[in-house]
């Protein structure tokens, strides 16, 4: 599950950029889950909704998504 604690600083966006541009795709599931990342993320980064209901939002989105591809 992932957890936001308040904004991201540059330091947190930093990171989740890195993880990003380092993830190695094991399945095609990878793709559609990073989509589904980056689809929530903007919101959240452009101040729009908060980081409680983005973590909400993609843990129900990616659960819901695995499983229906499980």
């Amino acid at each position: 599950m992932i957890r936001f604690t308040g904004p991201l600083d540059d330091e947190g966006k930093n990171c989740i950029r890195e993880i990003c541009e380092n993830a190695k795709a094991g399945n095609s599931y990878v793709y559609d889950i990073m989509d589904m990342i980056s689809e929530e993320l903007s919101p959240y980064f452009e101040g729009q909704r908060s980081a409680e209901k983005t973590a909400e939002i993609l843990n129900s989105r990616v659960q819901l998504y695995l499983d229906e591809n499980s």
